[in-house]
């Protein structure tokens, strides 16, 4: 997970992507 970076979005925006493979 990348929110100790504070990407909270990014790692959203990851999670979609793998939920739309």
């Amino acid at each position: 997970s990348l929110r100790q970076f504070g990407f909270v979005q990014l790692e959203r925006a990851v999670y979609a992507c793998c939920d739309l493979a």
